[in-house]
């Protein structure tokens, strides 16, 4: 598909300077990087990838509900080894997350895996939050001294960077932050409303 041309082109593009390709995608972006990484990509032979999602929904949603045409977490970690040298596989969530959680149940999986038990956070905000900053520098160092004697985490400084390049005194940058939580916050409440609707109506008959 044409999305899938582009994204070959991207990589393609980073893998022309660089020896350790870190991908990260978030909820539905995951589908669709897992479904191009599974796709023939001959350039990515002699590169590390490191494959981040957060707040994925291929377990929660897609395997759960469709195992008939869609493969677990686990047989899709072992097929991308399988293609691409080096690769290995951060996974993200939320205990919250009403979308994207946990990719495996078990303790021998291949991916790395962090739930993170934040208050108030659901599916969205995953890339400006510090604790999902702080685990997946944890991760992906922990996942780099396990393929190499000399870690390289040039990406998580690289996300550093830009999550403290942008002031937040600002009151205009203040509110464009928290634009996600008020979203979250009015779905909760929506479906807490309706809920409380439903067992109102259920008691006065």
């Amino acid at each position: 598909t044409d999305l899938q041309k582009g994204l070959h082109e991207i990589i393609g593009y980073l893998l022309s300077d660089c020896d350790h390709l870190i991908i990260l995608a978030h909820s539905l972006g995951s589908v669709i990087t897992v479904d191009c990484l599974l796709s023939p990509l001959p350039t990515l032979g002699a590169t590390r990838v490191s494959l981040v999602t957060m707040g994925s929904p291929l377990k929660r949603f897609l395997y759960n509900l469709f195992p008939d045409i869609c493969a677990s977490p686990e047989q899709l970690c072992n097929s991308l080894q399988q293609l691409i040298r080096g690769f290995s596989w951060i996974n993200i969530s939320r205990r919250w997350d009403y979308v994207g959680g946990r990719l495996s149940s078990g303790s021998g999986t291949q991916i790395h895996q962090r739930s993170l038990n934040e208050w108030g956070r659901f599916h969205a905000g995953y890339w400006f939050d510090r604790a999902v900053h702080d685990a997946l520098v944890d991760l992906l160092s922990t996942c780099t001294q396990q393929q190499s004697d000399t870690p390289q985490s040039a990406g998580a400084r690289n996300w550093d960077s830009a999550l403290t390049a942008i002031s937040y005194e600002w009151p205009f940058d203040l509110l464009w932050r928290t634009r996600l939580k008020i979203f979250d916050f009015f779905v909760v409440s929506t479906f807490i409303w309706f809920s409380l609707q439903i067992l109102r109506s259920l008691g006065d008959r």
